[in-house]
């Protein structure tokens, strides 16, 4: 099954809790120095939008880096996980179905 990008996001410092409502936008300035690259053809989260009547999968894949990575707010998805091969040291994900 092939894996539509609904949002991509990177250089979100640690921290106990990220803020809710992260801003639209290539720079946003919260989490301050994080940059949001294209998914769903938009620098934001777009959120889901199944056919009516049909169940959809959702999954939300987190890395932590050991570093934060230089890249255009115009990478796409690909670009900016081959440049965090190497730097990640922990992922995680969690799935659930939307209707």
């Amino acid at each position: 099954m092939k894996r539509f990008t609904h949002w991509i996001i990177w250089n979100i410092p640690a921290a106990d809790k990220i803020a809710k409502a992260i801003p639209s936008g290539k720079t946003v300035s919260s989490p301050e120095g994080a940059v949001q690259g294209i998914g769903y053809g938009f620098h934001r989260y777009a959120g889901p939008k199944p056919p009516k009547g049909k169940s959809h999968r959702y999954c939300f894949t987190i890395y932590a880096l050991d570093c934060k990575i230089s890249l255009k707010a115009s990478s796409t998805k690909r670009k900016v996980l081959s440049k965090a091969n190497g730097h990640i040291i922990q992922q995680g994900e969690v799935c659930g179905y939307f209707e």
